[in-house]
């Protein structure tokens, strides 16, 4: 879309898009006996570390950067659609003009794409027109 991004970017919350995007994986901040505090992948959500001080998870991020935060999801899920089919992903973004017709184009095109991650490795991605209007929902 031709945006520039300006100032630092936050190692840990990069590192904790990359680690979650597709909701399965999760960032535990933890103090070891053998190699003190580091961030660790872990991917039960609902299992508690005893050694645990933080964690960031898929939704801490969707929360903190909506409408952006859905948009990691689903430029994953866009650019494997588009490498599967051969499409030209820069080119599909060059066809629209803002943030907002981009995801309108989406939820138009949401059912092939949820036909494509239900056959493919994105299968994190089951709700897909739920998050491109959740994103639709807080663009204005």
């Amino acid at each position: 879309l031709g945006w520039q991004i300006e100032g630092e970017i936050d190692l840990e919350l990069a590192l904790a898009f990359a680690v979650t995007h597709h909701g399965l994986f999760y960032m535990s901040f933890e103090k070891t006996l053998n190699y003190g505090e580091k961030w660790l992948i872990r991917r039960e959500w609902t299992v508690t570390a005893p050694s645990e001080i933080k964690r960031i998870t898929l939704v801490d991020l969707l929360f903190s950067f909506h409408p952006l935060g859905g948009l990691v999801m689903v430029s994953d899920l866009i650019y494997s659609f588009c490498h599967g089919r051969n499409l030209d992903f820069y080119a599909f973004l060059k066809s629209v003009a803002t943030y907002r017709e981009l995801v309108e184009k989406l939820l138009e095109k949401s059912g092939e794409l949820q036909e494509f991650a239900e056959k493919g490795e994105n299968r994190g991605d089951d709700a897909l027109a739920d998050i491109l209007l959740l994103i639709l929902g807080g663009i204005s």
